[in-house]
């Protein structure tokens, strides 16, 4: 038997496992950042230029992505530490 012959689970058999379930987790904080990211990147001109800083565009950019993703993988220790309901 070779790997070709197993059968591969479908999605919804895949997401009801514990692995799947973290997996869609894990997608879904990647998305959050992202779109976080985006709206960030798309406002921020429009604010700087109103507030006359488009000078500190870049480094406001820089700080809000580098926060995002350095809080994302401090979030599940964090939880388990001092749960969820603290850390959100």
């Amino acid at each position: 038997m070779t790997d070709l012959d197993t059968e591969r689970p479908t999605l919804a058999q895949f997401f009801s496992t514990r692995y799947g379930r973290l997996s869609l987790g894990l997608l879904a904080v990647e998305l959050m950042a992202a779109m976080q990211v985006f709206t960030t990147a798309t406002v921020l001109p429009l604010v700087g230029r109103d507030l006359k800083g488009t000078r500190w565009f870049g480094v406001i950019l820089a700080v809000s992505t580098i926060s995002a993703f350095l809080t994302i993988p401090l979030a599940g220790p964090l939880s388990g530490r001092l749960g969820s309901a603290r850390v959100l």
